[in-house]
């Protein structure tokens, strides 16, 4: 059986699966389609939807469907946010360390800000079409985030990385399968002696128009940080030796995808 109940007018159900508990948050809705709620400008269709505060210490899994804006703070091990066909401003806060999944379903628009105070891994996945905004923060010393960002997607993504703590380490990567034209704008910028890298990569199955643009800036001494970008399609080797073990032409394509997803 689940319960409903109202906190600061989001409507919560919280059943109990396999041990695991769950909030599903049904939120502002939107017409017909988040793209229609968005029209020219992202930051202005979120200002005018309703702020939640959400605090995280006892669940597994949260669902999120609809428009809003949403503080979380995450005092968990290990997260996962499903997100479908919404439009979502997030403001993630960690104050333990975490490793927080979000997976991105169907059409839509999602800002993600986090402010990193503890170790944080974090994978991300965006499948459908829409616009992605990153903004990551790293305010407490000495500590490592890793960010992995994966999409089978159309549309436009913006990151923006603050290393503002010494001596954290920050690796950001993100693997891209277009399904239409796809641009990916990523800045990592140090202001303190840190570690960074910065890695953009995009495999293409069919012809799309793709930009990936990596940019890094060093505002400090002893500051190493790196960046590298890379578009390029399928192996034909890898393909042709595929074939000859047995398989067929969309198996050996449908494998090799596969191991680019799950490649470092």
């Amino acid at each position: 059986m689940k319960g409903f109940f109202k906190i600061n007018g989001a409507i919560q159900s919280v059943p109990a699966y396999k041990g695991k508990r769950y909030k599903t948050i049904l939120l502002e809705e939107y017409s017909t389609s988040p793209k229609r709620n968005v029209e020219n400008d992202v930051e202005e269709a979120l200002a005018t939807l309703p702020t939640y505060d959400i605090f995280i210490d006892d669940m597994d899994e949260l669902n999120l469907d609809g428009a809003a804006n949403m503080n979380i703070l995450v005092e968990r091990p290990k997260l996962k946010i499903n997100i479908h066909n919404s439009l979502l401003s997030l403001h993630i806060n960690t104050y333990t360390e975490s490793e927080i999944h979000v997976n991105v379903q169907g059409e839509s628009f999602l800002s993600m800000s986090f402010e990193i105070n503890k170790n944080l891994h974090v994978k991300s996945r965006f499948n459908g079409e829409g616009e992605l905004y990153e903004n990551i923060r790293v305010v407490e010393e000495g500590i490592h985030v890793k960010h992995a960002l994966m999409t089978e997607m159309a549309g436009k993504i913006s990151t923006n990385i603050k290393g503002e703590a010494k001596n954290s380490i920050i690796e950001y990567t993100a693997k891209h399968i277009p399904t239409n034209s796809l641009k990916h704008e990523a800045n990592l910028a140090a202001k303190c002696p840190i570690k960074g890298k910065l890695s953009l990569k995009a495999l293409l199955t069919k012809k799309v128009n793709v930009e990936l643009q990596p940019n890094i800036e060093a505002a400090c001494l002893n500051a190493e940080i790196t960046h590298n970008a890379a578009v390029f399609g399928i192996n034909e080797e890898e393909l042709f030796y595929l074939r000859t073990r047995g398989l067929n032409k969309k198996k050996a394509e449908a494998a090799l995808i596969e191991a680019f997803k799950g490649s470092a």
